[in-house]
């Protein structure tokens, strides 16, 4: 199984937003709800192309027959989202064994806020969201609240990248893939829908 990257094709509209695993129970007594929750939480992906000229079209097909459906895998970026932060410094994971809502991380600038609430980083191949601000402390470490949550612990020193963070994905369902139907010069209307893909 491979892994390859995704065309830096711009779309006109990208989603990208992470399902939960959770599930709501109702007492059938009192309707009084209780919450089940569990790891494994996953990016779901959206890509729509309105109108794609024909050399980029035929890129955009070729990638998606080299995943071969659900065989491969592919990286994406969300084409739409920009970080605040400027993570200044060279933030790396401070320790191994991590797991959870939280990684600790050493290597920033001290004493500076350093990304906020909603800026994203990619660590051991995986996408994060932070879900709130981050300001380093007088060594250059800090602790960023997450999600979703680190179900594979980083390396120690492992860098945090966070220039056009991706992570890894495939096929949502191989049975609604687009028809790449086109005129001479331009595709129309293609919609690529993806799924984090978790295994190593």
């Amino acid at each position: 199984m491979s892994i390859f990257t995704f065309p830096e094709i711009l779309p006109s509209k990208c989603s990208f937003k992470v399902q939960a695993n959770t599930k709501a129970l109702f007492s059938p007594y009192n309707q009084v709800e209780e919450i089940w929750q569990g790891s494994g939480e996953k990016w779901l992906v959206s890509l729509y192309y309105r109108v794609l000229k024909r050399e980029d079209g035929i890129a955009l097909r070729a990638h998606i027959h080299r995943l071969q459906g659900q065989v491969n895998r592919t990286q994406i970026r969300d084409f739409s989202h920009i970080n605040r932060g400027s993570f200044a410094g060279t933030p790396l994971v401070n320790s191994a064994g991590q797991y959870g809502l939280v990684l600790n991380v050493k290597g920033f600038t001290a004493n500076t806020a350093v990304a906020f609430a909603g800026d994203r980083f990619q660590v051991a191949d995986r996408l994060h969201e932070l879900t709130a601000d981050v300001i380093s402390d007088v060594l250059g470490n800090a602790t960023l609240p997450l999600w979703p949550e680190i179900i594979n612990s980083p390396a120690i020193n492992e860098p945090l990248i966070t220039l056009n963070p991706r992570s890894k994905f495939m096929v949502k369902d191989p049975m609604q893939m687009p028809d790449f139907a086109r005129s001479a010069r331009f595709f129309k209307d293609i919609r690529l829908d993806f799924i984090e893909t978790l295994r190593p």
